[in-house]
């Protein structure tokens, strides 16, 4: 079986290689091969030592192989990423100008971005906004706000 630690996207290759030739592969927990080699009173950090210990701690562990995604799963899983990384960044510029002092160049930034105008750009394309009496209800707690008003 081959084991590796996860090392920012690198072990990608080994994990597709190993999954397109059958063979049984395993991600092990970086920090628990780290803790695993202090046990053993092993400070030091090189790529030798690192594939000594990690090899060690798959014999002792006996961790279980990764069922190999297809390519459709990563596909989904790259995207999912990519978004989960994109609307944290958005929250992180939005907090950002929350603390800024010049109010005009804050506005500036916030008219510009693309989260802010999304919506009001699809209305100004001339497609009529529904009205109130048009949309569907919203349900509270499984019942319709029209019943929760009568009973």
């Amino acid at each position: 079986m081959f084991c590796c630690e996860p090392t920012g996207g690198y072990e990608r290759t080994l994990l597709d290689t190993c999954g397109e030739e059958g063979q049984p592969v395993c991600l092990m927990n970086a920090q628990q091969v780290r803790c695993y080699a202090g046990n053993l009173g092993t400070l030091e950090k090189t790529d030798q030592i690192d594939a000594r210990i990690i090899s060690m701690a798959a014999d002792d562990k006996k961790p279980e192989s990764l069922v190999h995604a297809d390519a459709r799963q990563r596909k989904l899983k790259e995207l999912w990423t990519l978004r989960t990384e994109l609307v944290d960044e958005r929250k992180r510029v939005s907090n950002q100008l929350e603390h800024l002092h010049e109010k005009e160049s804050v506005a500036a930034v916030r008219k510009s971005s693309p989260s802010s105008t999304a919506g009001s750009r699809f209305w100004r394309r001339g497609a009529a906004r529904p009205s109130r009496r048009t949309r569907p209800r919203r349900l509270f707690w499984g019942a319709s706000s029209s019943s929760r008003a009568s009973g």
